[in-house]
């Protein structure tokens, strides 16, 4: 995202006084894994759960240069899990030009994706208002290779707090393209934890998440997680 206008239960059942036995948690299944730096991105899914692993040799190698991972997915609604390291952020000034990653989880194609062109502010129709989130906004840009991205105006970055994480959504040809998780190294080096319910517009895509987050894993690195319905 280059352009915007203002963006686990433990359970115990009883039966004659003592505990029953514990049902043990699905197993993380890893689906696919690419190098950033020196580390790994590794993108899984447990259960009902979609998620992405910045392992910390990765943030301890994170290169000097916009870098892009690419892990796709057959886990549906999912086609693509894009992750963009961006260490010197992008527009708009004093809100996102500061180091941050995108986590974008696309409905998409990644062919769709590769084809999606730039057009100025004005130049491309908006998503119908009806499948964006209500109160999200955006300018208009269409990024090349990522869509239109919305944000809503009441996110703590736009009110004079610094930018930690927020939730985004990018449409392209009218059509819902993403979901993003967007947070800054800020972020990440605060070991700080961040969860959102996923917005729900009018009409949607059948599947999508009810929940987002991203927090520190037990091996430093970070958990991108959409959690399914």
């Amino acid at each position: 995202m280059k352009h915007l206008l203002i963006p686990v239960a433990l359970a115990a059942a009883l039966s004659a006084g003592a505990a029953s036995p514990i049902a043990a948690a699905p197993a993380r299944q890893v689906v696919s894994h690419a190098a950033l730096g020196k580390g790994t991105v590794t993108l899984w899914q447990q259960g009902s759960r979609l998620g992405v692993t910045i392992d910390r040799a990765a943030f301890a190698s994170l290169p000097a240069k916009e870098t892009r991972v690419d892990l796709v997915t057959n886990r549906a609604p999912f086609r693509l899990v894009e992750i963009d390291w961006h260490p010197h952020g992008h527009p708009p000034k004093g809100i996102y030009t500061v180091p941050h990653f995108d986590a974008h989880f696309y409905v998409i194609p990644k062919s769709e994706r590769d084809a999606i062109a730039f057009a100025a502010p004005g130049t491309a129709a908006k998503a119908p208002d009806a499948i964006v989130p209500m109160g999200y906004m955006t300018d208009g840009t269409v990024e090349p290779q990522m869509g239109m991205h919305y944000v809503s105006p009441a996110e703590p970055e736009f009110h004079g707090k610094p930018f930690m994480a927020t939730q985004i959504w990018g449409y392209n040809k009218g059509h819902l393209a993403f979901v993003e998780a967007m947070f800054s190294l800020k972020f990440v080096d605060a070991k700080a934890s961040w969860s959102q319910a996923v917005a729900q517009p009018k009409k949607t895509v059948a599947g999508l998440p009810r929940m987002m987050s991203v927090t520190r894993n037990a091996s430093g690195g970070e958990d991108i997680v959409l959690s399914m319905p």
